[in-house]
């Protein structure tokens, strides 16, 4: 009896040292009453590809007549595995044995971030039966403890103690509302936020293979994990520095590409400078230091290309971010505030980008650009880069007959003007003028969005000045279609 006891206690003891990297083993349940012959247990999770169940059991290869094991979630999989004695049982003494079974996620539909419930059966001579009930939650062990914030139909999962998560959900959920709104519908949306220095694949380097002791080795990679998750319906957001706007950027995008990805499936292409613009645009800050940044390396002549996107590391990668945002805000300040948005679900329809941007502008996306770097040095740049859709307005009349709403086909009204004359006509007479009342200004100052920090002095004076004068650019929210950020309509 004691030399049982010693073994049993051994091999526990090696069963809890024998996994590596990512596939952690699973924290135990608590042992039932009586387990018969299992004395002991482990779940080994190396994902995203694969669990490792094992069960110790006090028998012999002659006496273990059976052995299954019984995977399920609550109103989710239930799966029934009968163990192949001969390919899954290993002698660990004389009167031990280890029965392991390893299950592929890809055949296996678990949902992350909920709890598996797993049943051990094992009969031996005589059908004498043993049983094991255990249960885990399904989650990455890359850090100790995941939290859930939110519900459907927008959900956070993240381990970070200190992120300010329902800073996050609550302006998510405002981008989701307008997304809502805009391209009708509803996705039930969940997010996983993991950290900088999470590292998702423990794997070696020249192989880019998981290690795992007493197992297969499986490939691992980020695009894997990310697979995984999204088989799912979880979008795996890593984030790319500390900082917290890039991370709410970051989030948009995941956001947008919830409504967008599989409604764009036939679109050809879509530029990524719109992609990533569009999921800026939704942000709760204006774009002060977007406009900073793209006029800085104008200046310079240090700007990338907007076609070719540099890698996530590079460092010119937050110029054309910028500069991606900055285009997708010239577009709402030239043509009205919803042409972004009317862009976005024009190209659910038709799968060309520059020819639907040339149906809509009537001007290519050549002299488009030509214009916009023109543009970004103008006054009427620094006014739209304060401009945020989710800002409250209230129209102030003026002494010009107020146009009649028209369609979203109608900013093609100034698909023949070049942006200087457009820009002259605006100053000599604006129809119906849209700007914030004194009661929208100091909400805009205390709500969720809130005027992005100026770069400069001479910025913090120019805020401060057109803050004044009462020209805080108008919003999308409320004013006719075709009314931009500047409070015009398409010039």
């Amino acid at each position: 009896m004691v030399k049982r006891s010693l073994i049993a206690l051994m091999t526990l003891c090696i069963s809890l040292a024998s996994v590596s990297g990512p596939g952690a083993a699973q924290e135990p349940s608590p042992t039932p009453a009586d387990t018969g012959a299992i004395f002991a247990q482990e779940v080994a999770l190396l994902l995203p590809v694969a669990l490792r169940f094992s069960a110790d059991v006090a028998t012999t290869r002659t006496d273990l007549r059976s052995a299954s094991l019984t995977v399920f979630q609550p109103e989710g999989v239930q799966e029934v595995y009968e163990l192949d004695l001969e390919a899954t049982v290993e002698n660990l003494s004389v009167d031990t044995l280890r029965l392991t079974l390893t299950l592929l996620l890809d055949a296996v539909p678990l949902r992350p971030f909920e709890p598996v419930n797993y049943r051990w059966e094992v009969r031996t001579r005589g059908q004498v039966a043993s049983e094991w009930l255990g249960e885990f939650v399904l989650e990455p062990r890359i850090r100790a403890t995941w939290t859930e914030a939110g519900e459907a139909p927008i959900t956070l999962h993240y381990a970070e103690p200190d992120l300010a998560a329902f800073t996050l959900l609550e302006d998510l959920q405002r981008a989701y509302t307008l997304l809502q709104n805009q391209a009708e519908a509803a996705p039930t949306v969940r997010l996983a936020i993991f950290g900088v220095e999470d590292a998702l694949c423990q794997a070696e380097a020249e192989t880019n293979r998981l290690h795992v002791i007493n197992a297969p080795e499986f490939d691992c990679s980020p695009e894997s994990y990310a697979a995984w998750l999204a088989e799912a319906g979880v979008l795996l957001v890593q984030r790319q520095s500390l900082d917290f706007t890039q991370l709410q950027d970051q989030l948009n995008a995941a956001l947008v590409n919830a409504f967008y990805a599989e409604r764009w499936a036939s679109a050809a292409a879509i530029p990524a400078w719109f992609q990533a613009g569009l999921s800026m645009l939704y942000r709760p800050l204006p774009g002060g230091q977007e406009l900073a940044i793209a006029r800085a390396a104008q200046e310079l002549n240090n700007a990338p290309a907007l076609a070719t996107p540099p890698a996530p590391q590079d460092v010119q990668r937050a110029i054309w971010e910028a500069q991606s945002y900055l285009m997708v805000l010239y577009l709402a300040e030239r043509f009205g505030a919803q042409a972004p948005f009317e862009l976005a679900e024009a190209l659910t329809r038709r799968p060309d980008f520059d020819a639907t941007l040339m149906a809509l502008t009537n001007l290519p996306f050549s002299q488009l650009e030509r214009d916009w770097r023109a543009w970004l040095r103008s006054p009427e740049a620094e006014r739209a880069a304060l401009w945020t859709p989710y800002l409250p307005t209230t129209p102030t009349p003026t002494a010009t007959r107020t146009p009649s709403p028209r369609s979203s086909t109608t900013w093609r009204s100034a698909r023949a003007k070049s942006a200087s004359t457009c820009l002259s006509m605006t100053r000599m007479a604006r129809p119906s003028r849209l700007r914030l009342s004194r009661q929208a200004q100091i909400s805009a100052r205390t709500s969720g969005a809130r005027p992005s920090v100026p770069s400069s002095r001479i910025e913090q004076a120019r805020v401060r000045s057109m803050s004044r004068r009462g020209r805080w650019p108008a919003s999308a929210a409320r004013h006719p279609r075709g009314g931009g950020p500047d409070g015009g309509g398409a010039r």
